[in-house]
């Protein structure tokens, strides 16, 4: 007679004895486990005592609060595979769009402005020549109203794929506007002084040998702030430079006290 274990496993029932019974477990063959033709068959084995038979194999049987409860955690490890998976993809997806559009120039800092690394600007004065380099604090905040502020930083560019990152004076992206050099560095933003001081003195090389004046002395002014090294002709040119606004100075106080001693003597005349 056919009868089950606790565990599920089929067995032949051999006697009913004192506390229990004594059962031979059935071994089922299996032929897709041999080559060629089948060769085994089902068995019987060894006769064994167990405590319980069963007519049917056993099955567990759950309180329905907890029952419920495991399908619903069944199910959210589920949604929670699913959410892993949706993240992963986008993490790359952002990832491989990032790697993208590091490939062009302008495009590379984007990252590390999502990212908060962005530490100084260089900006151009009005006519675009002079370079001056500004902390992100000091060139993005402002205050209004009580209130501290960002201003708007965008990217532009043209079909020709030419890009230039342009600070607006309010947050809004209302009111004036500056194209700025973003870096996550001061050394970083030295180095694009430094490119911008060498653009203007090799301007100004060209006029002078063509035979134009050029006045450099605000030239070397922001380039020793900076540590951007002159030609020795620059130097001298704003020392005499600066000799003559010196002189001139000390020749138009020398008018005034003249006039001025004119003055007295008529009033002491009087």
């Amino acid at each position: 007679m056919t009868k089950y274990l606790e565990n599920g496993q089929m067995v032949e029932l051999v006697e009913k004895v004192k506390d229990g019974y004594l059962v031979k477990r059935w071994y089922t063959c299996d032929c897709n486990e041999f080559e060629g033709d089948c060769v085994c068959e089902d068995r019987l084995g060894d006769t064994i005592f167990v405590n319980q038979v069963f007519n049917s194999p056993p099955v567990e049987t759950l309180y329905s609060e907890v029952k419920k409860l495991k399908e619903e955690i069944s199910k959210l490890h589920e949604e929670e595979a699913k959410i892993s998976n949706t993240i992963m993809a986008e993490k790359n997806r952002i990832e491989t769009q990032l790697n993208k559009l590091k490939k062009y120039e302008g495009l590379q800092l984007i990252e590390d402005y999502i990212d908060g690394n962005i530490t100084h600007f260089v900006t151009l004065d009005y006519y675009g020549r002079y370079p001056e380099i500004l902390t992100a604090g000091e060139k993005l905040r402002y205050k209004e109203n009580g209130s501290w502020k960002t201003r708007l930083l965008a990217l532009y560019g043209d079909k020709d794929g030419d890009l230039e990152w342009r600070l607006h004076y309010y947050s809004d992206g209302s009111g004036n506007h500056e194209i700025v050099y973003p870096f996550t560095s001061y050394s970083e933003a030295l180095e694009k002084a430094h490119e911008e001081l060498a653009k203007i003195l090799e301007s100004i090389e060209k006029e002078r040998a063509g035979g134009e004046k050029y006045y450099v002395h605000t030239l070397v002014d922001v380039a020793e702030k900076y540590k951007f090294p002159m030609p020795e002709w620059a130097i001298k040119e704003r020392a005499n430079s600066k000799k003559k606004e010196t002189l001139e100075k000390i020749s138009a106080l020398e008018m005034k006290k003249v006039e001025a001693d004119e003055e007295i003597k008529k009033l002491m005349e009087q």
